[in-house]
């Protein structure tokens, strides 16, 4: 999911995987630095397993839900929407941050 927004602060909600088994993280497309390594690491493919890999956790959970999906996939849901509810709130106060310091500078 992209929202964009003005002065370079569109977020990407970005998830591996299935959306009913997924956690959504932000990325900027203005960030100053690259996604964590494991959101780009060539260590491994769909087809070769490694911990480097970002893929692997949101693919082998959402192997293990399609078991009994109705008993296990609200506790991913759960755990999924804590995450993204802590990464909502890092990003609302970077934006209150970025705010701030746009203000603030000679600038702005």
């Amino acid at each position: 999911v992209n929202i964009a927004k003005p002065n370079g602060r569109s977020v990407l909600w970005f998830g591996y995987d299935c959306p009913h088994g997924t956690v959504y993280l932000p990325f900027y497309g203005a960030a100053t630095k690259g996604a964590p390594e494991s959101y780009h690491s060539h260590s491994g493919t769909l087809a070769k397993f490694s911990f480097d890999v970002a893929w692997w956790p949101y693919a082998f959970i959402n192997q293990w839900s399609e078991n009994n999906f109705e008993l296990i996939n609200p506790v991913v849901l759960s755990k999924a929407r804590r995450i993204e509810a802590k990464a909502m709130k890092l990003v609302e106060d970077w934006e209150k941050e970025a705010s701030y310091f746009e203000h603030e500078s000679p600038e702005g």
